[in-house]
């Protein structure tokens, strides 16, 4: 469920001098969720304006805006959910005197802000609206509906321009200069007022961003902002938030889905890009070999939705251009998958071809789409009559919102690549409505904007912050590791830490490395590498302990494969050609290649030592993790049994003088048959045995015993069934 209801993307650029002076800020918004109006997600509420309206206003504000007496339960737009209150503790009321202030406090006059409550409770009456079907294509306007008088008053038009808009549609005959008029069916009369509610909505939303901009943004230094040549004004500087939606896979997921996880994707590959663009800048400022390593990429994945042939959004836009009564959902259904469906990322069984579903495999997991409606969402058209309903109105707001429309519904092509056209005037829309006009669609638009955005990032030095909430209820205290990995993995933070592991994950400083380490080479060491680190000789000292533990790594691997190579039926057994190693998928080198002419192949075994820090691969570093865990048991073990010595033979002692005397009077036997002294005699053969048993064992006896067989064992990250025990 989510509280945060303004579902929507947004880019805050907070503008500075070349000074660091604050001088202004400018919003730019992405793909505003307006289904949302119509239908909502289960346990989800509408847009909060609605419910912080009933909660907040004024009666005498009420009564002018026909709200008197009524309630969110009271409107089908606000009690479809079922939902009509906050978990998180948010008063709707408190909320609605913040917005209020904060209008106010940004300069919008008395007449802006009732205006703007007004449409909003035009939405809400004309969410109540309702049709009496006349035939099976013609219907009209419920005038018993209750909610009608005020949805006209509110918007300025009458009944009868209301029914117009709605009920009938105007079919242009350019061949002969005529024009048809039609009446629309039941469902298509109820589509088309959604579809106004909708429109209306989100003209009322662009409003708003373009007056917050006229108030806060710096013009003349965002029009400097890029010279003619295209790049950055030195002279003028920006901190970018951008606080955008995260990726979405539900039961039921739609166009909305489709392009908030293509946005996803491309986001996350340009993660993946700055962290191996950050990882390649250390690599070469410690002068270590890195053009070995491979970035994993989901560059296929984005040429599956947005190429310029084959891609998903392209075959959808396609057929919207030729808007015929042969396309539909199912002809984009059969294109896509005749087009797509060799390509390795794309899927779509025949049960789910039968119902119009196909699943894309994204970084994130598998998700299944519907191609229902995917047309009437990519067009978001909203009929001329109601275009025009809004343009006639008496009503100087609601003629601006239908400006705004008129300017979206049909751009010019420098509009398209990239002109916003909000803050044209009544004057310039007219004008652009005698040019050269192209009809953009929702994905065309996105694909554009997600283009400039990343563009934008890529001119940045970004940082990047995850939100991860602990449970889905909002309570303190409770951890659900389920609710954590799912987040962690839509976050895109597991593709980064598989884009980490690829090159040299774990680092250590030379003193850190040494002094970590040391102990798995301490015979060694002895010899060539002073006993007290010192920052003079913690170069040479980590160069000789490399070399030390590199061969410790290729010896402890070469053990592993000798030990499994003896039982044919093993996982890892002996083919009779190269030796592999359970811990790596490639071959592992030859004795002779892993000993070069200082003694180790330091690339292949997985070490390398830079500048200031030695880079170690997984592999490796579990391998030293392994063999220094085993080396401190082993000493554990000893100084456990030595002080168990110590403590026996001390009580030994202290009981010998007694005994001594006693025997001296009775039977020597006494003294063997005594308790005490059997258990200090057996506690102390015990503990000598312990310690020389742990002080002749070496270390490949310890690692190469054979381990208990588990019916599940984990294997490349994955857990899988143990083929050992014949389990498939």
């Amino acid at each position: 469920r989510n509280d945060n209801s303004s579902r929507f993307g947004k880019f805050i650029e907070i503008q500075f001098t070349n000074h660091g002076c604050l001088v202004g800020a400018h919003v730019d918004t992405y793909l505003l969720e307006k289904v949302r109006l119509i239908h909502q997600a289960p346990g989800e509420r509408n847009y909060h304006i609605f419910y912080e309206f009933f909660a907040g206003a004024s009666q005498s504000l009420k009564r002018k805006l026909f709200i008197e007496g009524c309630n969110a339960q009271d409107f089908k737009m606000t009690s479809s959910s079922g939902i009509f209150t906050r978990r998180d503790g948010v008063r709707d009321e408190d909320t609605f005197r913040s917005l209020i202030g904060a209008m106010d406090t940004m300069g919008f006059t008395s007449d802006e802000e009732h205006s703007i409550l007004a449409t909003v409770c035009a939405l809400l009456h004309a969410s109540n609206l309702s049709f009496h079907e006349i035939s099976a294509d013609d219907s009209r306007l419920d005038a018993r509906n209750q909610s009608l008088m005020a949805t006209t008053a509110l918007l300025g038009v009458s009944a009868e321009e209301l029914d117009e808009a709605l009920c009938f549609t105007t079919m242009n005959i350019s061949c002969a200069g005529e024009s048809l008029r039609k009446t629309l069916s039941l469902l298509k009369a109820t589509k088309a007022l959604e579809a106004l509610i909708k429109a209306t909505y989100g003209a009322m939303f662009k409003f708003l961003v373009q007056r917050i901009n006229s108030l806060i943004a710096c013009n003349k230094m965002r029009s400097s902002n890029i010279n003619n040549e295209g790049s950055k004004n030195l002279n003028a500087s920006f901190i970018g938030l951008l606080d955008i939606f995260g990726f979405e896979s539900f039961d039921h997921n739609s166009f909305e889905q489709l392009c908030i996880n293509y946005c996803n994707e491309a986001l996350q590959q340009q993660f993946n890009r700055f962290v191996f663009k950050l990882e390649q800048q250390e690599y070469e400022r410690e002068g270590i070999s890195w053009s070995f390593i491979e970035f994993p990429d989901n560059q296929d994945v984005l040429d599956l939705i947005d190429d310029k042939r084959t891609g998903i959004l392209n075959i959808l836009d396609d057929l919207c251009l030729l808007s015929t009564a042969k396309n539909t959902e199912s002809s984009f259904a059969e294109a896509m998958y005749k087009k797509c469906g060799s390509h390795l990322r794309f899927s779509a069984s025949r049960k789910q071809q039968t119902y119009g579903l196909f699943s894309i495999q994204h970084y994130a997991g598998l998700v299944e789409y519907s191609t229902q409606n995917f047309f009437e969402k990519n067009k978001d058209e909203l009929p001329k009559e109601a275009t025009d309903l809004l343009l006639g109105s008496s009503n100087s707001f609601i003629q601006l919102l239908g400006y705004i429309l008129s300017t979206n519904s049909v751009a010019p092509a420098s509009s398209v690549a990239g002109g916003s056209g909000i803050g044209n005037t009544p004057q310039q829309v007219g004008r652009s409505s005698k040019s050269s006009l192209v009809r953009v669609s929702v994905g065309g638009q996105f694909c554009t904007q997600l283009k400039q955005l990343r563009e934008r990032i890529s001119t940045t030095s970004p940082h990047y912050i995850r939100c991860i909430k602990p449970n889905d209820d909002l309570v303190p205290d409770r951890f659900e590791c389920s609710v954590v990995l799912d987040q962690l993995r839509c976050n895109g933070i597991l593709e980064a830490v598989r884009v980490s592991r690829v090159g040299y994950p774990h680092r250590f400083d030379h003193e850190h490395f040494v002094e970590r380490y040391r102990l798995l080479a301490v015979n060694d060491l002895s010899r060539t590498v002073s006993k007290k680190i010192d920052r003079i000789n913690t170069k040479r000292d980590c160069e000789s302990l490399v070399q030390i533990v590199s061969r410790k790594i290729c010896a402890w691997a070469d053990g592993i494969v000798e030990h499994d190579s003896n039982n044919a039926s093993g996982a890892f057994a002996n083919t009779g050609t190269q030796q592999r190693s359970p811990w790596n998928k490639s071959p592992l080198a030859s004795p002779e290649q892993k000993r070069g002419s200082s003694g180790v192949d330091l690339v292949k075994v997985g070490i390398q030592m830079g500048k200031t820090k030695v880079f170690i691969k997984q592999r490796a570093f579990d391998i030293l993790e392994s063999l220094r865990g085993s080396k401190k048991s082993l000493a554990a073990t000893k100084i456990a049994a030595i002080v168990r010595m110590f403590l026996d033979r001390a009580k030994l002692l202290r009981l010998f003088p007694e005994l001594l005397g006693a025997s001296q009077q009775e039977d020597p036997i006494v003294i063997n048959t005594d308790p005490v002294f059997d258990y200090c005699a057996e506690a102390y053969e015990y503990s000598l045995e312990i310690a020389s048993a742990n002080t002749r064992k070496n270390r490949r006896s310890l690692v190469t015993k054979r381990a208990k067989e588990y019916k599940w064992i984990q294997v490349d990250g994955r857990w899988v069934k143990n083929v050992n025990l014949g389990y498939t």
